[in-house]
C-alpha cells in the first residue's frame, strides 16, 4: 500500500506516469460531491490538484503517454433523466483543464501520443440506459467522430490500430473502417447472479436484476 484516504468513498481510477508520478482520482458518493484528483509526488505521497467538475460527474478512465500527457475521461451522468454527458481533461502541468466535451457517456480513453488519442463511448451506466458518446479520435488538432454505434471498452496500438469490445464481438479500427470478430463461440454460458453486489459507498455504474 503506497496511499490510503481515511474517507468515504474509493478510489476508482488511476494512472501512471512513471515510477513514482502519477495521478489517482477519488470516486464520488453521497458525502462526496464530485471527484478529486490527487497527484503523485513520491513513492507513498500525493497531493491535492485543481480538477474541473460539476455535479453528478466522476471519472471513467485515465490514460497517459508521458508525465506531461495526461488525460482524464469524465461522464456527467443522471440516470432518471435518461441524459448523459462526457468531458475530457487534459494537465497543463498545474491543472486539468476541459478539452473537449460530447453528449453521452464514456467508458476511458487511450493516450498514445500527443497527436494521438483515443475516447471509447459506454452505455454501461444504469444497465444501459444512457446513451454512448459513441468513439472519437484526436490527430492533435480535432476530434474526428469514427463510430456512431460502437460502445464498450477499448485499447489501442496507433492511429490506425485500435480495438473495442461491444458484446459478444471485437472490433478493430485501421483507419478507415472496423471490421468485427464475433467471440460467441469462445465465451462461457451466461448465469444468473454472477456479478458481485456494488459496494455501498460507490455509484456503481453495474445493475442486477432479480
Amino acid at each position: 500500500v503506497i496511499y490510503t484516504r481515511a474517507r468515504n468513498g474509493e478510489i476508482d481510477t488511476v494512472v501512471a506516469t512513471g515510477k513514482t508520478t502519477g495521478f489517482a482520482f477519488f470516486e464520488p458518493n453521497t458525502t462526496v460531491a464530485v471527484p478529486v484528483a490527487y497527484a503523485r509526488t513520491g513513492p507513498a505521497t500525493f497531493t491535492k490538484v485543481p480538477f474541473r467538475t460539476v455535479a453528478d460527474e466522476w471519472v471513467a478512465g485515465a490514460s497517459a503517454s508521458s508525465p506531461s500527457d495526461v488525460y482524464a475521461f469524465a461522464d456527467i451522468l443522471t440516470a432518471g433523466s435518461g441524459k448523459a454527458g462526457s468531458v475530457v481533461m487534459k494537465w497543463t502541468g498545474k491543472r486539468f483543464s476541459a478539452v473537449a466535451a460530447f453528449r453521452g457517456e464514456l467508458s476511458g480513453g487511450t493516450v498514445l501520443s500527443p497527436d494521438d488519442v483515443y475516447a471509447y463511448g459506454s452505455a454501461a451506466y444504469g444497465g444501459g440506459s444512457l446513451p454512448s458518446a459513441g468513439i472519437y479520435h484526436y490527430n492533435g488538432h480535432r476530434w474526428s467522430k469514427i463510430s456512431s454505434t460502437l460502445s464498450g471498452a477499448g485499447d489501442a496500438l496507433s492511429a490506425t490500430s485500435a480495438y473495442v469490445a461491444d458484446g459478444t464481438k471485437l472490433y478493430h479500427y485501421n483507419g478507415r473502417t472496423w471490421t468485427a470478430t464475433n467471440l460467441a463461440s469462445l465465451l462461457p454460458a451466461k448465469k444468473a447472479g454472477n456479478h458481485p453486489p456494488c459496494p455501498a459507498s460507490s455509484r456503481c455504474r453495474r445493475t442486477t436484476s432479480t
